[in-house]
């Protein structure tokens, strides 16, 4: 009983990080851009889940391109622009890292002021 509080409450945490519905801002950014055609849904991973290779956190993104669909796993709170970063993964999949992180630097600070 206590696991399935504890599960209820990180989905609706979930949701509702920082304030506004991570859905919302999933949706905001698969039409700026262009990616409207792909199902995009979260789901949180406990820290034993993952090989961190001396990072302090995961977020990241997998990807069907023959379904359009994608997961975005996380273990701590998802936040714009961790959003932005992963769908532009998905926007621009043969992208590298550095190349996925420009871009996601241009539209946090200069195509797009905040929304959220």
């Amino acid at each position: 009983m206590i696991q399935l509080i504890n599960t209820l409450y990180n989905i609706i945490k979930e949701e509702h990080d920082n304030g506004f519905p991570v859905q919302a801002i999933i949706k905001y950014w698969q039409k700026e851009l262009g990616i409207t055609d792909w199902v995009i849904t979260t789901q949180r991973i406990e820290s034993g889940q993952i090989d961190y290779d001396d990072q302090n956190y995961f977020i990241g993104i997998e990807r069907n391109f023959d379904n359009q669909t994608a997961i975005i796993y996380h273990d701590v709170d998802l936040y714009e622009e961790a959003i932005i970063h992963e769908l532009v993964h998905v926007q621009q999949p043969t992208w590298s890292e550095d190349q996925v992180s420009a871009e996601t630097d241009i539209l946090m600070n200069e195509k797009h002021p905040r929304r959220f």
